[in-house]
Parts: structure tokens; C-alpha cells; sequence
């Protein structure tokens, strides 16, 4: 329901799985719906209750020893403060869920991609080189993993901060890159 923009039925449906486990006294699963409903109310704009709910989760989850969805906890909170404008929590979060995942050996495309993400906090509170080396360590496993669209939007992202150390020509080389792969791709806002 979520992913098909159906917010409230998607709400109400957590809800409700959320009382059925802990109807249950499972509070294993409990903490693992509750990463869900924080992230769909984070979707809809709606941080106050979702944060509300994220020290039980997070509770809950280290109490179970479940990292992976304390992982994807500390992702949708990044998630949710960004596009809240939110950029120093967004770049905690993001830093959780990089080291969770690091620590437990998982370099994955999920992994890529929260570089990518973690990199574009990064350059929201003036974290230049960190987002650098972010944007390049994604760009190195898309392209290692033939990935294509997440090497073209590293390389976007690598040219912006090339151009404010100003290398503009390695800047230049780096968004024609991305420019060419994102066209034929037909990632038009993008390009």
C-alpha cells in the first residue's frame, strides 16, 4: 500500500499489525513493524509521531540482537530528515546505518546506494570531503557491479564537488560522463 501511494491505508494497516503483535507478545516482530510505520510516517510527512516511536523500535531491536533492521531503522530516519530538510539528523542516521551494515561485512547495492545518499548529507552540512569519498565509493561498486545508473548519479554528484574545488576539467569530464549514460537512460530530470 505504501509503495502505491495508498498513505493512509498503508498507515492504518501498521496500525494494525503493530497491535496484533504485540497482542501476541512478540517484540521481536513488533520492532520489526515498527521500522516500517516509522518510515511510512516519515513518508507522509509526519516525523513528530514517527520519532516518537523510533527509541521503542530501537529498543526493541537491540534486544533482539537484530541489526539488520536497526540497519534499515537508521536508513528510513536518514530518509525521512532529509526530505524534511533535516540534514544534520539525515546524516546521523545515515552514519549509523553505514557503520551497522560495515560491521556486519555487508557491502550490497543497498549499501551503494545509502553511500550515495549518505554522500548528498554529507555536502548539506559542508562535509566536502566525506561526500566525496562517499559518492566515490559508490560510484566504485556500481561500476564493479554493473551498475549503471548509480554510477552516473555518483559521477553527477563527484562533478558538483570537483567544480567547487575547482578542477572544473575533471569536473566537465564527470558530468559528460553521467550526462551520456543518464540520457540514454532516460533519466531526464536528471540530466
Amino acid at each position: 500500500q505504501l509503495y502505491t501511494g495508498r498513505l493512509k491505508a498503508a498507515k492504518a494497516s501498521y496500525e494494525k499489525a503493530c497491535a496484533h503483535a504485540a497482542a501476541a507478545r512478540d517484540s521481536h516482530l513488533l520492532g520489526q513493524i515498527l521500522v516500517g510505520r516509522i518510515g511510512a510516517l516519515f513518508v507522509m510527512g509526519d516525523a513528530r509521531s514517527g520519532s516518537v516511536l523510533v527509541p521503542k523500535a530501537r529498543r526493541l531491536l537491540e534486544l533482539h540482537g537484530d541489526t539488520d533492521y536497526l540497519r534499515r531503522l537508521y536508513v528510513n530516519i536518514g530518509s525521512g530528515y532529509y526530505h524534511r530538510e533535516r540534514y544534520r539528523e539525515a546524516y546521523d542516521a545515515n552514519l549509523r546505518a553505514i557503520r551497522l551494515m560495515e560491521g556486519a561485512g555487508r557491502r550490497d547495492h543497498v549499501w551503494a546506494a545509502l553511500m550515495l545518499n549518505h554522500g548528498i548529507a554529507c555536502t548539506q552540512v559542508s562535509r566536502i570531503e566525506e561526500a566525496r569519498d562517499s559518492f566515490a565509493r559508490a560510484e566504485e561498486y556500481g561500476a564493479a557491479h554493473g551498475l549503471e545508473l548509480l554510477v552516473a548519479q555518483a559521477q553527477l554528484n563527484l562533478g558538483a564537488m570537483e567544480a567547487l574545488r575547482g578542477d572544473y576539467r575533471q569536473a566537465f569530464r564527470l558530468l559528460a560522463g553521467a550526462e551520456t549514460v543518464l540520457s540514454r537512460m532516460g533519466a531526464h530530470d536528471l540530466v
